[in-house]
């Protein structure tokens, strides 16, 4: 600390020879040296710290405004502030990166771009009209969507080229650069950008916007659904706010309205819910831009629908999720995993998808006995946890339990009657069942609920084959190929052979 105050105390007396006084448009003005000058942007030095600022965010340099043509009018001189009324503590910084569990080593970069970030929102400004906000939950409500619309401004959403602080948000937390594991594991690349996709939305940018609003002193919370995380602000015992940065919502949502808890888990109310397939359109709409309609359509979504609500704003236990479910789904390294998956439950023991992701692990390893009791747990957690339901219902198939395992694919179905890979894998056990029909009525229903079934389609095409139903069996075995199934090449010829087509 002593050499940090001797650095700013020595800054505070050569500034004033080397510096410009640059206004934004905001108002704002800031005292630096530049650094780069060109006819699009302006860098300056403040406090050995870069920023960029662009042209048409500028109005006067040193009392010249400045023009897209470079132009410069003389105005008078305007009055500089004093860095220091920033209102950044690094103390406070250091404190909240450390209770995010990033290792110590990583803070002075991450403190670095973030003093970037908070300077080029001017948080000095969201500070004073964050105080004046915090008691009317509408005004409160128009605060956090402009301030997502900064964010926005910042490039902080963009996935293709992830800014600064977003990556070393999620690379942080691991010695290894996980996005170097994306790049060199045997996947396309539409599957890359993918699982990068995944590092860098949801989860990264709720980690950033917990960090923005405790610096700004709210009572910032984090929300984990199966797939997705965000932010809230409780605002009484019935009553939160929302704060979806990444996707820009922001809802003041009754929970005792509008869910029902199970398990640790809250989940939509039934009189809230709309069809399966309404919600699937809505879904895809959002993905092209367009947004919900209202509030309920919105929590019918895969990202609200089944939440867990938690009591700290701590978004790193999922980034860890994130990595493990890249090691083992797409890399085949399901001991780190399980190391990530640990990390996980350390920070948040009730996090669902942690022990979901660490059975998957354990169940590629065939250590089945630990799979089941992460499964267990996952579902102890979150009733609602089909994948987990299923996986325990596959485990017992392998292990020759079949009308276990059908108990299990009921229950999946049960949850949620209209998942498809639920009917597919009880259809399947029925088919070592020797239950034809009823494994033929299951597969039939996994196609109708996803068109696009590949597996399904080959085992109903089997199906088809030994009641010698040959055409339907080669049509759908025919579909399974186009959809990337790699059929058996010895039952492809057997059934071309008993079709009459084998040339």
């Amino acid at each position: 600390m002593k050499k940090l105050l001797l650095l700013i105390v020595s800054l505070s007396f050569i500034l004033p020879c080397f510096s410009e006084t640059i206004k934004l448009k905001s108002v704002k003005i800031v005292e630096a040296k530049i650094i780069e000058k060109t006819d699009s942007y302006v860098k300056v030095d403040i406090a050995g710290i870069p920023i960029t600022y662009y042209l048409d965010e500028i109005e006067s340099i040193d009392g010249v405004l400045q023009s897209k043509k470079n132009e410069e009018i003389l105005l008078p001189q305007t009055a500089s502030i004093d860095l220091s009324s920033s209102g950044i503590n690094t103390e406070k910084i250091n404190a909240l990166l450390e209770h995010l569990g990033y290792p110590e080593q990583s803070w002075p970069d991450i403190e670095r771009e973030l003093i970037v970030f908070l300077t080029k929102i001017d948080f000095p400004r969201l500070k004073q009209e964050a105080a004046q906000v915090k008691l009317h939950p509408e005004q409160l409500r128009q605060f956090v969507s402009e301030m997502g619309k900064l964010i926005e401004k910042e490039g902080c959403l963009n996935i293709q080229s992830p800014h600064p602080l977003i990556k070393l948000l999620v690379t942080s937390i691991s010695t290894e650069d996980i996005f170097q594991v994306i790049d060199i594991s045997p996947i396309s690349a539409d599957k890359k950008n993918e699982l990068k996709g995944i590092l860098v939305s949801c989860t990264a940018v709720s980690q950033l916007g917990s960090i923005a609003l405790y610096l700004l002193d709210f009572n910032v919370k984090a929300v984990f659904a199966t797939t997705h995380a965000f932010n809230y602000i409780p605002l009484d015992n019935r009553q939160v706010l929302f704060l979806d940065f990444f996707n820009t919502v922001f809802e003041n949502v009754d929970i005792n309205q509008y869910y029902k808890l199970e398990g640790k888990h809250y989940v939509l109310k039934e009189e809230y819910r709309i069809s399966p397939k309404k919600v699937h359109e809505i879904q895809e709409q959002w993905r092209r831009g367009i947004r919900p309609n209202s509030l309920k359509e919105i929590l019918n979504t895969i990202l609200y629908f089944n939440i867990h609500i938690t009591d700290d704003y701590v978004i790193t236990p999922v980034i860890y999720t994130n990595y493990a479910k890249i090691y083992i789904e797409d890399n085949g390294y399901p001991d780190q995993a399980i190391v990530y998956c640990n990390k996980a439950i350390e920070l948040n023991p009730n996090i669902a998808q942690a022990y979901y992701n660490r059975g998957l692990a354990y169940d590629n390893k065939n250590n089945f006995n630990q799979a089941m009791l992460d499964y267990g747990k996952a579902i102890q957690i979150n009733p609602n946890d089909v994948d987990a339901q299923i996986n325990r219902g596959i485990i017992y198939g392998k292990e020759g339990n079949l009308d276990q395992a059908i108990l299990c694919f009921n229950k999946a179905i049960e949850t949620n009657p209209n998942y498809a890979k639920a009917y597919y894998n009880r259809g399947f056990a029925y088919h070592h069942k020797d239950n034809l029909s009823q494994a033929m009525s299951d597969y039939s229903k996994a196609i109708e609920l996803n068109p696009n079934f590949a597996d399904a389609y080959n085992m109903r095409g089997y199906g088809y084959f030994i009641n010698k139903d040959y055409s339907r069996a080669l049509r759908d075995v025919q579909k399974a190929e186009s959809l990337g199934y790699k059929v058996d090449l010895k039952f492809l010829k057997d059934l071309k052979k008993a079709s009459g087509r084998e040339k």
